[in-house]
Parts: C-alpha cells; sequence; structure tokens
C-alpha cells in the first residue's frame, strides 16, 4: 500500500512506511526489509531505509531479518552514497559486522560529508559499538570540525578505556568552550577519569572554576579514596 501510494506522491510514500514500522515490532521491520528488497531506485529505497531506521528508534540492537545479509551486500553496491550509508546504518542495529566497519570508516575520513559522519558517529554510538581508537583520534586530531569533536567527546563517556582520560586532559587547552564542557563532564563520570581531572587541576592544566558545582558533587558521590585524597 506505502508503495502503491507513494508511486506519484513521494511525501505520502514516506508517511505510509513510516505507518508500517510505528510500532517497531520485529514483524512490521521484516515487512519494511522484504519491501526494501524488491526495490531498486535509489529514491525509493532511501525511502524505506529511513522508515526502518524511525522503526528501530531506541533500539540498541534488533534481530537481523533473515535476508538482510543479501539485501545489505546489494546495498553497499549502490552507487548512491546514501543508500550505502543509510544501509549501514540500519545494519550496525541489526549487529552487522561489515556494516559497523563501513561507518568506522566513514567517520573516520575528514574528507567525508560532515553530516555523514555525524550520522556514522549517532548509529555506533546508539549501538555501543567499540570506536574508542577513531573517537580518540577525532578528539586529539587537527582540522576536525568543531560539533563533531564535541560529540567525539561525549561519546567517550560511555566507554571505559584507559586511553581517554590522558587526550582529553592533553588536548584540553586547544578545546573551545562547549568541547571543554564536555570534556569535564566526560572525566567526571567515572572515577577513572575523576581522579585525572583533580590531578589536572591541581598541576593547573584544568582552571578550577571549569568544573561546575552538580559535577563536582557527582565526582564526590563515587566515594574514592583516591578522589578523596585529592
Amino acid at each position: 500500500l506505502g508503495m502503491k501510494a507513494g508511486q506519484k506522491l513521494p511525501l505520502l510514500r514516506e508517511y505510509m512506511l513510516r505507518r508500517i514500522g510505528a510500532n517497531g515490532d520485529a514483524r512490521a521491520i521484516e515487512h519494511l526489509v522484504k519491501g526494501l528488497s524488491q526495490v531498486d531506485t535509489a529514491d525509493v529505497q532511501l525511502s524505506f531505509l529511513t522508515a526502518i531506521r524511525a522503526a528501530l528508534r531506541g533500539q540498541r540492537t534488533a534481530d537481523k531479518p533473515e535476508q538482510w545479509n543479501e539485501l545489505f551486500a546489494a546495498l553497499s553496491r549502490s552507487t548512491n552514497e546514501q543508500v550505502q550509508l543509510q544501509a549501514a546504518v540500519v545494519g550496525v542495529t541489526f549487529g552487522d559486522p561489515t556494516a559497523a566497519e563501513r561507518l568506522r570508516q566513514e567517520l573516520a575520513h575528514m574528507d567525508r560529508p560532515l553530516a555523514s559522519r555525524h550520522d556514522a558517529l549517532d548509529a555506533l554510538l546508539t549501538a555501543k559499538h567499540d570506536v574508542v581508537e577513531t573517537l580518540v583520534d577525532i578528539v586529539s586530531g587537527e582540522k576536525q570540525p568543531a560539533m563533531l569533536r564535541e560529540g567525539a567527546i561525549l561519546g567517550l563517556g560511555q566507554y571505559d578505556d584507559p586511553s581517554i582520560a590522558p587526550t582529553l586532559v592533553k588536548s584540553y587547552a586547544k578545546f573551545n568552550a562547549g568541547q571543554q564542557r564536555a570534556a569535564i563532564a566526560t572525566l567526571a563520570g567515572r572515577a577513572s577519569g575523576a581522579r585525572a581531572l583533580l590531578i589536572a587541576m591541581r598541576d593547573k592544566l584544568i582552571p578550577t572554576v571549569d568544573l561546575t558545582a552538580d559535577l563536582a558533587r557527582q565526582i564526590e558521590l563515587f566515594e574514592d579514596s583516591e578522589v578523596t585524597d585529592l
């Protein structure tokens, strides 16, 4: 119905496809994936992919439809880069490692469009893929877009990795104000980061005035003896 309704009215097609996937259950997603496998024009493929993304919103992972592997391989050969990218965004939610690697490459490469790098970042973080190395490179690298760097700093907050705190402290002075706030929040999110933050403040690498009262209270709640001693 969504396809027939949208043959002449693309907006109506998108509306109908979103309605099909509105409840986000596995049956609806299977139906949309099956429909996607039966179309071959980029604009219609993007309509289906948009509807599938909407149906999967809020889900870290979802069961992979039976025909997904073959379909993803075909979409990855599309001459339309948005079809390739949006297929990878969907695939990472299905636990597809090939899709995750495609997104990691999109995120890492500075010559890619900023919007697609943001899409890749959001999808990888939502699926909780380990992209610490890529995020650290973005945070510490030169000439990265400001908003992407800030997103990478905040994204590091969901990982417990020994490379994160030293990277944020070392790069702190070159961050803009928004990035510095993000770095403080990320460091204050874990006891290990809080220790590195307090040491950096003691050593005058990070101004003490940059630590807000609410984050100071959050650090106190760790009840960590090493943090208390600082």
